[in-house]
């Protein structure tokens, strides 16, 4: 009986040490299976976060109409609701920005982008501000001497202001929304990120400032889903060459995982960041920009260039237009189109059918196109654009606002011959509506007494 004892104690004994040799044996595996796990599994995504496409509702909706503003730039991006206006062409154009965002319905703004303080692309912009509440003002610099981008900033600041007196009456003091409608001014650079709607805005540049206003050009990447717009400002090639460089050694930026050297760099990171389906052609189609490794970078669908027609400067390039060709991009121009408008599709973009005059010499069918060239200041001048404008034939008077004071004033008043011709808008429609975007009558000859 004893032995019969502890020959079962020896069993049970070695029963526990097979018991415990498998288990053993089983985390020993486990281990080295970890151990043998290839290190690319653990190398940086080939495509860095910015790139990586978003899924968006069914029912999120994205637009952007590049508008016919002659010789400058404007673009109205539009998604979910939201709304932002990226340049206003010239102090002209004013006419053009007010009526096209009075169609629109339009009265707040997410974001007013000034690329740049050249008077072709911020001059229509104060009118923006006095039309439509914006919530943020965004440039890539603050000082310049360039007339039409002091009246921006002054205009922006004064608006601000008002804003926040507005929001304090309403008790809404230290909500968000005030703190968001309060902002003036922002200073944006290259790696910066933020939200049109269900749209996500990059910042691309500037990446560094330089002494060329045409370079410190705010350059904007918009994605939505899978579909992606480039604006490029007035960005010449040096520009071009810095956010190039800038990605390829380091990806952007803290908005981007780090790499290491820049010739560990993947080859196709660049192209990932940059591309684009639809590019606004930077400069208007300058011979000075959009280079050949900006396109292969940026691999367009579409290009659009923003020019007057007949323009002094020779606007579009021949040999910008042959780099286009040779990429196969297919190319639209204001000039020849007037507006264009993008929109995306369930099947991808869709360009808007644009109307435009057949003769010779016609712009879009909207109105006149803006042009300064071939014409007289006040029969190219925007209060008479568009279907808005003639709603109003009959009952309109024609007044001159200067842009820069805020004041409005008959057109035989002795202040307008004092104007600058950069200050001056024509605007034709009723006092009320000057007066509605907070724009002052003038006490010497009272506008407002007809």
């Amino acid at each position: 009986m004893s032995r019969w004892k502890d020959g079962a104690s020896a069993l049970a004994s070695l029963m526990v040490l097979i018991l415990i040799i498998a288990v053993c044996s089983a985390i020993f595996s486990r281990i080295t299976d970890s151990e043998e796990v290839p290190p690319e599994t653990y190398t940086v995504a080939s495509e860095p976060a910015l790139s990586e496409t978003e899924p968006v509702e069914d029912s999120s909706s994205f637009r952007i109409t590049f508008l016919n503003v002659g010789q400058g730039d404007a673009a109205l991006v539009e998604c979910d609701g939201h709304a932002m206006l990226v340049d206003g062409g010239s102090v002209v154009q004013s006419g053009k920005i007010y009526t096209v965002l009075k169609e629109k319905n339009i009265r707040h703004l997410d974001y007013v982008a000034a690329t740049h303080p050249d008077a072709d692309h911020v001059g229509g912009l104060s009118v923006a501000l006095h039309y439509a509440r914006a919530d943020n003002v965004l440039v890539s610099v603050q000082e310049s001497e360039e007339q039409s981008f002091q009246t921006f900033l002054r205009t922006a600041e004064q608006f601000s202001r008002a804003n926040s007196r507005i929001a304090e009456d309403n008790d809404l003091a230290d909500s968000q929304s005030s703190k968001d409608i309060s902002k003036a001014i922002t200073v944006v650079s290259a790696g910066e990120v933020f939200s049109l709607g269900s749209a996500r805005v990059e910042v691309l540049g500037p990446v560094a400032l330089t002494d060329s206003d045409n370079d410190n050009s705010l350059v904007l990447r918009i994605v939505h889903g899978e579909c992606s717009v480039l604006l490029t400002g007035d960005c010449g090639f040096p520009e071009e060459d810095d956010i190039l460089k800038s990605f390829k050694a380091n990806l952007g930026g803290s908005n981007f995982p780090e790499t290491a050297e820049e010739d560990q760099v993947d080859a196709g990171t660049t192209d990932a960041i940059l591309q684009a389906d639809i590019l606004k052609v930077a400069h208007h189609g300058s011979a000075h920009a959009t280079s050949e490794e900006w396109l292969q970078a940026v691999k367009p669908s579409c290009a659009v260039i923003s020019c007057g027609k007949n323009n002094e400067y020779g606007h579009p390039a021949t040999s910008l237009m042959k780099r286009l060709e040779q990429m196969d991009v297919q190319t639209y121009r204001t000039d020849l189109l007037g507006d264009i408008c993008f929109w995306e599709s369930s099947h991808g973009w869709e360009i808007e059918p644009v109307d435009h005059k057949k003769e010779e010499g016609g712009g879009n069918s909207g109105g006149n196109t803006g042009e300064s060239i071939g014409g007289s200041i006040e029969e190219s001048l925007g209060g008479s654009i568009g279907e808005g404008a003639e709603e109003s034939a009959g009952r309109s008077e024609e007044y001159i606002v200067n842009t820069r004071t805020g004041i409005f004033h008959r057109p035989d008043c002795e202040s307008v011959g004092e104007m600058a011709d950069g200050n001056k808008w024509y605007f034709s429609g009723e006092y009320e509506e000057l007066k509605d975007m907070n724009y002052v009558p003038c006490g010497a000859c009272n506008p407002c007494d007809r």
